[in-house]
């Protein structure tokens, strides 16, 4: 109490003319005063007005800086960052810079009843014609291979715009035939008008392959299990007999060969819908026409009786007294234990 307290100036009240260090008071602070260190106790020294104003140019404008709230913001909370990466997107926060993940969409199509329908279809229609060079007398005197024919019948008919440019022989003998096509109708209706005196008369007529093959198909005989030795020579010979053979050919299936036999008229094919074998050789081959359907052709092996223990070397002649007697259509004498 008996202590001198004049010379204080408290840190709110304004500066006074005696600057830090001058007078008793200050020099000599208690001793039960500490020294502070906190920069809110050096902000609060007495200084002049000028001093004051030279100050105030290099300390920042605003108060003291609260290092305790920085180190806060500057760590990262995981806790808060996973929660806001799966939080729901909101779209109503506007200004806010968050990045998002472009998803890419698709339209979806609408479907279609039928692929087909649907599709752009492209589908060549070709017309053909054909002629028939041994018709005409001392036509082949002019040319000396087939392919000699075809060179003079390109030149020909390359005149039309339309024309295939491919014209091939199909046939022999009397059946050859030089075939040709065209893209439009009213280039092979102008072809096949009138003979060509380029052509030494030549005639094309309208060609339709596929009703030729559907009549071709009518008069052929399908011939199964034809045994390897059999030649064609003696396959032509059996078959002959029945009417004229205008083409034959075989191909091989396992043990045995499958003949294709082309007649002249429908006539001889009609003898075989009630024909299932004829013998050749002394062996039993298999017939039905080329037009049956897989059902019908199926039913000629539906009933099999089997009979065992006949001699080595047996074959289906040995057998035609056995099957005039059970009424039997077929026989069928395998050459192999694992053939049926």
């Amino acid at each position: 109490s008996g202590k001198d307290t004049s010379g204080k100036c408290p840190a709110s009240s304004s500066p006074a003319g005696n600057v830090s260090g001058q007078g008793p008071t200050l020099s000599n602070p208690p001793e039960n005063t500490l020294p502070s260190t906190t920069s809110s106790n050096k902000k609060a020294r007495v200084i002049n007005e000028s001093d004051m104003d030279i100050e105030n140019t290099f300390s920042p404008s605003s108060g003291p800086v609260d290092t305790t709230s920085v180190e806060q913001t500057s760590q990262t909370d995981t806790s808060s960052l996973d929660a806001s990466l799966h939080a729901p997107n909101n779209d109503g926060d506007k200004g806010k810079s968050i990045e998002k993940t472009l998803a890419v969409s698709f339209p979806e199509r609408a479907a279609f009843p039928d692929a087909f329908a649907a599709a752009v279809q492209s589908q060549p229609t070709k017309f053909y014609a054909s002629a028939a060079p041994n018709a005409i007398e001392g036509f082949w005197n002019h040319f000396a291979m087939n392919c000699d024919v075809y060179d003079v019948v390109d030149r020909q008919l390359s005149l039309f715009s339309s024309y295939g440019s491919s014209a091939r022989c199909q046939g022999s003998n009397e059946l050859k035939r030089i075939i040709v096509h065209f893209r439009t109708k009213d280039d092979i209706e102008k072809a096949t008008a009138d003979p060509m005196d380029s052509l030494f008369r030549l005639h094309f007529h309208p060609y339709d392959s596929s009703a030729i093959k559907a009549n071709e198909n009518e008069r052929t005989l399908v011939v199964t299990d034809i045994p390897l030795f059999l030649n064609d020579a003696l396959l032509r010979g059996t078959f002959s007999c029945f009417d004229n053979i205008t083409k034959c050919h075989t191909k091989l299936a396992k043990l045995y060969r499958t003949a294709y036999v082309t007649f002249e008229s429908t006539d001889a094919i009609s003898k075989f819908e009630d024909t299932w074998a004829v013998l050749c050789g002394g062996h039993c081959l298999c017939v039905y026409p080329a037009s049956f359907s897989p059902d019908q052709c199926k039913e000629r092996r539906t009933y099999v009786a089997l009979l065992a223990g006949l001699p080595r070397g047996t074959i289906a002649a040995d057998l035609a007294e056995i099957a005039h007697e059970v009424s039997a259509k077929s026989i069928n004498v395998p050459f192999s234990m694992n053939s049926s």
